[in-house]
C-alpha cells in the first residue's frame, strides 16, 4: 500500500495538482452540505465501482472470443483492443478498491488515488476515442467534471480538517460522558 500511495503523491502529481487547484479555485463552489454528503458516500460509491470495474474487466477480457469476436470481426475492431479495456477496467478497480479506506478515514492519500483515477479513465476513454473516432468532448468533459468535483471536496481530506473532525467526535463523546456520569451522580444523590 506505502508503494501505492507513494505513486500517487510524487512530485509531478502534486505539481499538476497545485496548477489545477489553482484553475479549479476560481470556479463556482457547491454547497458545503451537498461536499459533506459526497465526502459521507464516496467511500461507499468507489467500493462498488471498484468491484464492478473488476468483474467488468475480467467479462471484457474472457469473452473476447464469443460475442465480442463476431462484433469486431463486423467492424473492424482488434481483440487487443477488448483485452486492452479489460486490462485497465482492471486495473482502475484495484486501485478504486485500495481507495476506499483511506477515504473512508478522509486521508489525503485516497484524494489523490481519485486525483489518478481520473486520469486513468481519461486513458481509457482516449483508446476508445482512437479506435472510434468520436467522443473526445465526452471524454475531455468527465474528465472536467471529475476534477470539479475532486477539488470541491479536497478540503474534507485536508490533515487540518481531520484534526477538525476528530476534535469535533472527542468534543461529542466527551459531553456524553459527562451527560451519562451526571445522571449517575444524580440517581446515586436520589437513593
Amino acid at each position: 500500500m506505502k508503494n501505492i500511495t507513494s505513486l500517487y503523491t510524487s512530485p509531478i502529481i502534486k505539481k499538476l495538482d497545485k496548477n489545477l487547484e489553482q484553475i479549479f479555485k476560481k470556479a463556482p463552489h457547491l454547497p458545503k452540505a451537498l461536499v459533506g454528503i459526497i465526502v459521507k458516500i464516496i467511500p461507499y460509491l468507489i467500493l462498488i465501482s471498484g468491484l464492478l470495474l473488476v468483474i467488468s474487466g475480467f467479462n471484457t477480457i474472457y469473452s473476447v472470443r464469443s460475442p465480442h469476436q463476431l462484433i469486431s470481426s463486423w467492424y473492424g475492431i482488434a481483440p487487443v483492443y477488448f483485452y486492452l479495456i479489460g486490462l485497465l477496467r482492471i486495473l482502475m478497480g484495484s486501485i478504486a478498491l485500495i481507495a476506499y479506506k483511506p477515504l473512508k478515514n478522509r486521508k489525503l492519500n485516497g484524494w489523490f488515488i481519485l486525483f489518478c483515477l481520473s486520469f486513468l479513465e481519461l486513458i481509457m476513454n482516449l483508446c476508445s476515442v482512437l479506435l472510434f473516432v468520436s467522443g473526445l468532448l465526452s471524454a475531455l468533459l468527465s474528465l472536467l467534471i471529475n476534477l470539479y468535483v475532486l477539488y470541491e471536496i479536497k478540503s474534507a481530506y485536508s490533515p487540518l480538517q481531520n484534526l477538525i473532525n476528530k476534535t469535533k467526535e472527542i468534543k461529542t463523546f466527551v459531553k456524553k460522558e459527562i451527560k451519562n456520569e451526571t445522571k449517575k451522580i444524580t440517581n446515586k444523590s436520589k437513593k
